[in-house]
């Protein structure tokens, strides 16, 4: 019999609601039943209903403007105020359901650099119920990774966050799954989209301010770029990449970082004539007994594989002690990635629960 998986989501903005459409588009192949019992939103309101939200109902709502707490069974009591009387709604529920189905939260609140709130708290609550969390949250991982993972075994229950660092391309899986007992010795990449794009743009002449009126235009980049243009999302992929893949405990705030604010575009023009490219390089390695992450403008030759990342293009080059350089890369990027990247791991939870290792 096919399993019924209960989804509960923290957060609904454009990469929850593109994993909703991406699970409903592709239900019949999925192989496993899933239905949504509850929904936290900051702007739209919360609801909850153990029999099951319809996802097409949330999507319409939330492409409209529109309170998504009309979609709660009252039965459950009144509507949930906020993510944490949501999260004691339903650990009340399951408590009374000894039989039910495992819940998984799926979180996708913004990244914060105030210690990774309120993810990390969203994420702690969700382990202690024994649910398992999936998450494009950068945050959680970033600052309190090996706690997590502690917190994770401890319940039974798995934390995987495949899309928080280059959407739908699998890093951590990889590792993980494909390439058991390789060391990783050093890892650089081209992680962040907007950056990426300013370069570009940059190699054309024009100035960051025009290229950044011009991606927000486009809804490519966010109101407020900052975190972006000063490289604080590249630093908390840096600190990502370096606790879980270097068994490091560092936060973004622990990575070297050099954003693009002082770049001036006659320095992008003058690499590219010369035959070389500036990029914003993500960088973990092992230097004798520390682990160095930095994050920063790097020129690099035509002939290094990230040269070639322009636009939305992203990747990494990741060196092992055994198969020496690895190269995974993509050319374009969009949220339906990183939605993507989310159900992935949604259906790597559920062969794992259902095809233990022998």
């Amino acid at each position: 019999m096919t399993e019924q998986v209960n989804l509960l989501l923290v957060g609904f903005g454009s990469v929850a609601r593109s994993f909703v459409n991406l699970l409903i588009q592709s239900a019949t192949r999925l192989g496993l039943r899933w239905r949504i019992v509850g929904v936290a939103t900051a702007r739209h309101d919360c609801a909850m209903a153990p029999a099951g939200i319809d996802g097409a109902t949330l999507l319409r709502l939330a492409d409209e403007g529109m309170s998504l707490a009309t979609c709660h069974d009252a039965s459950t009591g009144s509507v949930p105020a906020n993510t944490r009387e949501l999260l004691k709604r339903v650990a009340q529920w399951r408590q009374c359901q000894p039989d039910a189905t495992r819940l998984t939260m799926v979180e996708n609140t913004p990244l914060s650099l105030n210690g990774g709130q309120p993810g990390l708290d969203h994420v702690r609550a969700a382990l202690e119920l024994g649910a398992d969390v999936i998450t494009a949250n950068k945050g959680p991982t970033a600052f309190a990774y090996r706690e997590l993972l502690e917190r994770a075994l401890a319940s039974g229950s798995t934390f995987r966050f495949e899309a928080a660092v280059l959407d739908g391309l699998p890093v951590f899986s990889l590792l993980r799954e494909t390439l058991p007992g390789a060391r990783v010795e050093r890892v650089r990449g081209v992680v962040n989209t907007t950056t990426n794009h300013l370069l570009t743009a940059m190699e054309q002449g024009r100035s960051i301010d025009n290229a950044i009126a011009d991606m927000q235009a486009a809804g490519i980049s966010e109101a407020d770029p900052a975190m972006d243009v000063d490289g604080w999302d590249a630093a908390a992929k840096t600190a990502v990449l370096a606790n879980v893949l270097f068994g490091a405990e560092i936060t973004p705030h622990d990575v070297a970082r050099e954003g693009l604010r002082a770049l001036e575009p006659t320095a992008v023009q003058t690499a590219r004539q010369a035959g070389s490219v500036i990029k914003l390089i993500a960088s973990v390695e092992r230097r004798r007994n520390d682990i160095v992450a930095t994050v920063g403008p790097t020129v690099l030759d035509s002939c290094d594989p990230l040269a070639g990342l322009s636009g939305t293009a992203k990747g990494l080059v990741i060196e092992t002690d055994v198969l020496g350089q690895l190269v995974i890369t993509k050319q374009v990027s969009d949220v339906t990635h990183t939605a993507y990247a989310l159900m992935a791991d949604l259906l790597s939870l559920h062969r794992q629960k259902h095809n233990p290792p022998m």
